[in-house]
């Protein structure tokens, strides 16, 4: 709302005391405001509507705001990172097949901070789930990362986490290095749905042909 003294008085007050059905509509509201005063301020000079929609914060933290005319802020650092993970199985559901896995670390921001994708030996699917997060907690420990949001879209998998549960006893090894690492780390898990899993969806496929490791900062595709 650090955009509000350029909308006036009269639009601030609009924001704060109609009734709206939905904080979508309220949303758009203030989207709409903002693009019609985008079009007439020179304040707003490279930024365009599909960096306000994305994230406001880092708008508003931008340098090509003109600070004479907005009240300094200091953008809140991000603390917390996200772990995407997901496993990928070319066979029929409680078949071992050809797998592979894949995950990326985000800033909770949403920016891209990590990636790794690659190939794993015939396993189930759950088991290439449960690989998939190992690898990808692995990988939060190796950059020193001390906590962590872990997103997966695999109910079975996440419910595990959550219930402290040991899982089958084919996947003891890899769940027990799991709770070490739990142990080491402050790691809240969340399942989320397939949809908003994609990118890892497409980064354990992507590993189930592939013939080599890769973990890097860019996204592999």
């Amino acid at each position: 709302m650090q955009f509000s003294g350029a909308f006036g008085r009269s639009a601030t007050k609009e924001f704060f005391t109609i009734k709206y059905s939905s904080l979508d509509e309220l949303k758009g509201r203030v989207l709409f405001r903002i693009n019609s005063w985008m079009k007439v301020s020179s304040m707003s000079r490279g930024i365009s509507m599909g960096d306000v929609e994305r994230n406001l914060g880092l708008v508003l933290s931008s340098s090509s705001l003109d600070r004479a005319h907005t009240v300094p802020v200091t953008p809140k650092p991000p603390t917390d990172f996200v772990l995407q993970f997901d496993g990928s199985c070319l066979s029929r559901l409680n078949h071992r097949g050809q797998a592979g896995i894949g995950g990326r670390i985000l800033i909770s921001l949403g920016t891209q901070f990590w990636a790794y994708s690659g190939p794993i030996e015939e396993a189930e699917a759950v088991e290439a789930e449960v690989q998939a997060l190992l690898m990808g907690l692995r990988c939060v420990k190796s950059l020193n990362i001390s906590s962590v949001v872990v997103e997966g879209d695999s109910k079975v998998v996440i419910s595990w986490m959550l219930n402290q549960q040991e899982g089958p006893w084919r996947f003891s090894h890899q769940i027990n290095e799991i709770r070490v690492i739990q142990l080491q780390l402050h790691c809240v898990f969340r399942w989320i749905p397939r949809n908003l899993n994609s990118i890892a969806d497409a980064l354990a496929k992507s590993g189930v042909g592939r013939d080599f490791w890769y973990s890097n900062i860019e996204l592999p595709f």
